[in-house]
């Protein structure tokens, strides 16, 4: 039971995520085509990439789901295999004329048609005209933090936590907390201070509650509040996360049922 519930919320989510390609009738062939991490995740990346390199999805879809994911040069063979019409469309297409819940995604193919055939403006090469887009979209991997400077990587994890914390955008998974080493930040409390209550608060709405004793976050949680220093934690204090935060740090998993009363959003 533990392991189908664990393998539902999992495709819930990701079809949650993904229903700007794939649609809301979800077809069951997907399944198919997930991979799986061994904690029991869908490995998002590794499943991007069989969907964009198979038949399931229309063209136009696969190709936007590659810009999502991909590097910039590798979406090449993608739009190589597109007709002109379809080449055309992408062309024209303009920030106003998207969906707002589309625009993290769609914003990265915009930004592609842009860098790679020069129509449009901001075709610069530059990354900063959709940058207040692309922060949020949690199929972004590593390229924008390994090709950035500190700052830099630490207003991509600024603005992920943003993204997340607001209900109409579901990255939650970009960063439960994001190691400050191994993003390079040299000032983790910059962190810390301003973003901990949302931090928390994105653990506690998108790993604990749903997961329940599926996975250890209840553990990672009580080790991530032992290193947070004093200071910090006077601060959280302050903030309606901390009731919930407390309880399971102090009580362990016994707590668990009593959390949903604690599943709110933007307070």
């Amino acid at each position: 039971m533990s392991l189908m519930k664990r393998i539902h919320y999992e495709v819930e989510m990701w079809k949650e995520h993904h229903e700007t390609f794939v649609g809301n009738n979800f077809d069951q062939r997907f399944m198919g085509t997930f991979h799986w991490k061994s904690d029991g995740t869908i490995d998002r990346l590794k499943t991007a990439n069989t969907l964009i390199q198979s038949d399931l999805l229309q063209m136009r879809h696969r190709f936007m789901l590659a810009c999502n994911y991909w590097d910039d040069k590798r979406v090449l063979s993608i739009w190589e295999q597109m007709t002109v019409g379809l080449k055309n469309y992408f062309y024209v297409i303009q920030t106003y004329d998207i969906p707002e819940s589309e625009r993290p995604f769609a914003i990265n193919v915009i930004h592609w048609i842009r860098m790679f055939t020069g129509v449009g403006e901001g075709n610069n090469g530059g990354q900063e005209w959709f940058r207040s887009y692309n922060w949020g979209v949690e199929f972004l991997q590593d390229s924008l933090a390994q090709n950035s400077t500190a700052e830099e990587r630490l207003e991509i994890v600024k603005r992920a936590i943003h993204w997340n914390y607001e209900s109409y955008h579901q990255s939650g998974r970009f960063c439960v907390f994001p190691r400050a080493a191994d993003l390079g930040l040299e000032d983790p409390d910059a962190l810390t201070k301003c973003h901990l209550p949302r931090i928390l608060h994105i653990i506690l709405c998108e790993k604990i509650i749903p997961r329940g004793l599926d996975l250890n976050f209840v553990e990672l949680l009580q080790e991530f509040w032992s290193l947070i220093p004093n200071e910090s934690k006077e601060f959280v204090k302050r903030c309606d996360i901390y009731e919930p935060i407390a309880l399971i740090v102090d009580n362990d998993r016994s707590v668990l049922p009593a959390l949903k009363k604690y599943l709110y959003h933007n307070q």
